[in-house]
């Protein structure tokens, strides 16, 4: 999405913003249009998620609340473009995909069409864009929303840390009372002062705000992240499972190297399948020998299986002092099911997120899917004192480079935005054989 499409886009959102009388239908296209043109202007290779930080003065200048809805839920549609691929391969169906993809754009525009302030009053303006910054982050709107704007923030006022979350909500909530309050009373005429002023903001956090690093994550001082392409969630107990541990052991004897080497390995989430306990020869074997050798750190990405046929997703940190740490959100119907009798993944977004990971490092673990939800990356950062990010992911259902890379950019924002280093392990789909 080019500079002259995104300005193309607000320059239609301005009819709209300046209280220009549309018909419905039109109306509702233009809503369409300019939510899918700024996710796809913010969130891709090249480009920058500061834009978000438009969304709220979009959302807060729609002429009516279902226009609101449909601006807000193509927005967030159009972040998670690579849904319907990812979750049709997951459940083999692609309505199946389609349909969580459409679910995912009703609730995330629900959410803000809940809180769009109908009056133009002050008090009522400030309320209900600071409601929505709030109801956005929170579940249960905040367990399935992508894309937040405060994620923006990362890349426009990086290491701002608490002050710029505050800085946000602040100058965010005025820039709503100054658009739907302020600028009517002051110019009853707005359309062409509104237009203008949405397109000289546009230009700042275009030209301001950083991109993500295509590169990044992958090694931080002594720590690294280490990518793999074993496709799917391997059998319980079969060989494919004794093959990932050989891999894990062999490229941790790779990566040990003294004073230059990776003190600290990175594994993508889920990547041993259910843990056993009939697997620790092998692991004894094949990771934690090497690393009493070496005084290296493994983490991997493993689920765990208790009570009545409940799951956990943990990352083993394989050290003298081993430890684990759980994941908070799963995805929701793919995992988190809690109407399902046996493979549910239950949620605890009040679980410790934090554990040691070698050389004096705490980090906090982001499973996946919760890179996405802003809430947990803020309750991470209040549940005590760590130096870094690090991130598992899974994405073995997805072909589209696009998926790993929006995911990537939550994380790399809400890191940059605390001044945090971070690192990101992922597996990917197996490699397709040439004929196959």
């Amino acid at each position: 999405m080019t500079v002259l499409a995104l300005r193309e886009g607000l320059s239609v959102a301005r009819m709209a913003i300046g209280g220009a009388k549309l018909p419905v239908p039109t109306s509702f296209a233009v809503a369409l249009f300019v939510g899918l043109a700024l996710a796809f202007a913010a969130w891709g290779p090249g480009r920058t998620p500061a834009l978000a930080l438009l969304l709220p003065l979009l959302w807060v200048g729609a002429p009516s609340r279902a226009t609101a809805f449909v601006l807000t839920g193509a927005y967030h549609l159009g972040v998670v473009r690579f849904l319907p691929e990812f979750a049709g391969n997951w459940f083999q169906s692609l309505t199946a995909g389609y349909g969580l993809w459409i679910a995912v754009g009703l609730l995330c525009g629900g959410a803000w069409a809940l809180c769009w302030p109908k009056d133009r009053g002050a008090l009522r303006v400030v309320l209900s864009a600071a409601a929505a910054l709030v109801l956005t982050v929170v579940p249960p709107f905040g367990a399935v929303l992508p894309g937040h704007p405060l994620i923006g923030m990362g890349y426009l006022f990086p290491a701002s840390n608490w002050f710029g979350v505050c800085a946000f909500l602040l100058v965010t909530v005025a820039g709503c009372w100054l658009a739907r309050t302020w600028l009517p009373r002051r110019y009853p005429n707005r359309l062409c002062t509104g237009g203008v002023l949405m397109l000289v903001v546009a230009a700042f956090l275009w030209f301001v705000g950083a991109t993500p690093d295509s590169n990044g994550g992958k090694v931080a001082g002594r720590i690294g992240a280490l990518d793999s392409r074993w496709g799917g969630y391997p059998k319980r107990d079969s060989l494919e499972v004794m093959s990932r541990i050989s891999q894990v052991g062999l490229a941790t004897a790779r990566l040990a190297g003294g004073d230059d080497g990776i003190n600290t390995l990175i594994f993508a989430e889920s990547v041993l399948g259910v843990y056993d306990p009939s697997l620790y020869p092998v692991i004894e074997l094949e990771v934690l020998r090497k690393t009493r050798e070496t005084g290296q750190t493994v983490v991997v990405g493993a689920d765990l299986e208790y009570g009545d046929k409940q799951l956990q997703k943990i990352a083993i940190v394989f050290r003298p002092d081993a430890s684990y740490v759980t994941a908070r959100q799963s995805v929701p119907v793919a995992e988190w099911k809690p109407w399902a009798r046996k493979s549910h993944f239950p949620v605890d977004w009040l679980a410790t997120s934090t554990v040691d990971i070698g050389g004096g490092i705490r980090a906090r673990i982001m499973f996946c899917y919760e890179e996405y939800l802003t809430g947990l990356h803020l309750l991470s950062e209040m549940q005590g004192e760590h130096q870094m990010v690090v991130a598992i992911s899974n994405l073995w259902a997805s072909e589209n480079t696009l998926t790993s890379f929006v995911q990537a950019s939550h994380t790399e924002g809400m890191a940059r935005l605390f001044g945090r280093k971070w690192v990101r392990a992922v597996n990917f789909p197996r490699p397709k054989v040439n004929g196959a």
